[in-house]
């Protein structure tokens, strides 16, 4: 029934299209499209197929999920909603399925599962394909930390292995996995028997954990290997301890007031000591805590309550680290995805804590009944209403500006949106306001060439499309745009340079090797004219129309 309910809730999102990153990592990724690239996936990082981006995600497993997808069902994005959608539901069983084994009661664990499912913060990652490896991740976590109770319960070698496998399934998926560790620590020292010193707890949790330490160590030590060392952004160690008491706070209210959901939002790292970004923050996270400290030492749960608690900071902590994103790219709803899990179980605790007259001996108390039923309405409505802006890439950055309207980021996605589907009189104008505030911005530089090369104004396109490649050199995008510009304009000596370029930064980037081509019949060069148009078939074999053009030319 929970299962089902869940599919419903979702599956207005198979009707939406692929958005934002699915763009590139899906539609415009080679990588997933064939199998024989699939020990490539342990040896490259997720944007392996953009020359531009730095290699800051190491996720094998993830992309292998997304070549299972593009074989079942190709680019039609109804089947990759309907795995992402999947998943979710999966994950949501086995949240149910923990909440079970840790608090023996089928009511509570009934409410922690319906919390999970319809809350409104994994609406980004059940609606966004992209956003399906937190839940994929999910499965393989909770799956490991099932495996390693029934480890305890039975000393089974087989329940270990399996709990080990899934471990290290899950690292691969995402890195949010590496504290497994810590959460297989706390659950060990908690449960340990009441009467062992917390030396002893301490000692028997350390050992439990040491195969998933050294997992975790197999994988850090991989992905150095892979992407060459870790990827930190310009922020220093004190900004990432100021910015923490706010950033906890706004992922705390995200849990109990999940409203003006968005992709992006208003908020920026603390540079400097603020009374209201930072003292305040602390003051209230303080009193949380102190609250939450002594509910749990009242409560028959107490162990229960604090592993719970452990789960949802452990899950989250990865990205309070905002060293390792971009300065307008360090807060999302999916960070919380896993958390929720932790949330949730505190959450059905706390509602049947609630006293009432027991309506029959197999029911709950109607009030705590009538507060199921009233939060996961509420949710639900809010889930029902945040889906609908992911359904495309206009509703997704027109709602991201309305919530983030000083976000560079979304101005700049959402003039992109605009210039797509033909507003090029609306785009072109917020494109120039990204740049005023952000004239270094090699992106929107990039964005505004290639929207006024649609538009036919050549000459404003070949201006910004040279900038964007004084920014960044190195990416292939930016290069092929100014190529065909110049092609356009006449100047195909200038065209000819810049798509060779391109070509070198990224020999398999989608209509390259075909301008050159073109570029190449212009001056004379059939023969040149002839191998490109092969080159961009050996890339690209299902493109009909380079393949008659391959025929045209020979047949000259």
């Amino acid at each position: 029934m929970l299962a089902g309910f869940v599919a419903l809730l979702f599956a207005p999102t198979l009707r939406y299209g692929f958005v934002y990153d699915d763009r590139v990592v899906i539609l415009e990724n080679p990588y997933i499209q064939s199998w024989r690239w699939f020990l490539h996936d342990f040896t490259s990082h997720v944007w392996a197929q953009v020359s531009s981006q730095p290699a800051s995600y190491y996720r094998p497993v993830f992309i292998t999920w997304l070549r299972l997808n593009h074989t079942l069902f190709g680019f039609q994005p109804w089947g990759w909603h309907l795995t992402t959608v999947l998943a979710h539901v999966v994950a949501t069983l086995l949240v149910y399925r923990l909440a079970l084994r840790l608090l023996r009661s089928p009511w509570q664990a009934a409410i922690a599962a319906l919390i999970f499912a319809v809350h409104p913060v994994h609406v980004e990652n059940v609606a966004w394909v992209c956003g399906s490896v937190d839940p994929l991740m999910s499965i393989f976590y909770l799956g490991a930390i099932l495996s390693y109770l029934r480890w305890r319960e039975q000393h089974s070698p087989v329940a270990l292995a399996v709990s080990v496998l899934l471990a290290l399934t899950a690292t691969l998926t995402k890195e949010i996995a590496i504290t497994l560790p810590a959460v297989i620590f706390a659950y060990a020292a908690l449960f340990s028997p009441a009467e062992a010193g917390w030396g002893k707890r301490f000692l028997a949790a350390a050992r439990d954990t040491v195969p998933f330490v050294l997992v975790a160590a197999a994988y850090m030590a991989a992905r150095s290997v892979v992407l060459h060392g870790p990827i930190f952004a310009e922020i220093s160690l004190a900004t990432v301890l100021l910015t923490l008491p706010g950033l906890l706070l706004f992922y705390a209210r995200l849990t109990v007031w999940p409203v003006n959901l968005s992709l992006f939002y208003n908020r920026a790292p603390v540079q400097s000591f603020s009374a209201q970004r930072v003292l305040l923050p602390l003051l209230v996270l303080a009193l949380i805590a102190a609250g939450l400290f002594m509910w749990l030492r009242r409560s028959k749960q107490r162990r229960e309550g604090l592993f719970a608690l452990v789960l949802a900071l452990l899950a989250l902590s990865p990205p309070l680290y905002i060293r390792l994103f971009n300065p307008d790219d360090f807060v999302h709803d999916r960070y919380l995805y896993l958390s929720m899990a932790g949330v949730a179980m505190l959450a059905a605790m706390a509602i049947t804590s609630i006293r009432g007259v027991k309506d029959g001996k197999s029911f709950a108390p109607l009030p705590q009944v009538l507060v199921v039923a009233a939060i996961t309405l509420a949710l639900s409505l809010g889930t029902t209403m945040t889906n609908g802006n992911w359904r495309d890439d206009l509703s997704l950055w027109g709602h991201c500006f309305k919530v983030a309207p000083h976000n560079v980021r979304v101005l700049n996605n959402l003039a992109s949106s605009l210039g797509e589907s033909g507003a090029y009189q609306v785009a072109v104008p917020m494109f120039l306001e990204v740049l005023k505030r952000d004239p270094s911005n090699a992106r929107a530089n990039a964005n505004l060439g290639y929207t006024l090369y649609q538009a036919g104004a050549l000459e404003q396109a070949e201006k910004y499309l040279s900038k964007a490649v004084l920014l960044n050199a190195s990416d292939a995008h930016s290069w092929l745009y100014l190529g065909v510009t110049h092609l356009k304009l006449g100047a195909t000596a200038e065209a000819e340079s810049d798509l060779r370029q391109a070509i070198t930064i990224d020999p398999s980037a989608t209509g390259a090797h075909l301008a050159l081509s073109v570029v190449l019949e212009q001056r004379g060069d059939r023969a040149g004219a002839i191998a490109e148009s092969q080159e961009e078939l050996r890339y690209h074999p299902e493109e009909q129309s380079v393949q008659q053009r391959l025929q045209q030319l020979q047949a000259k």
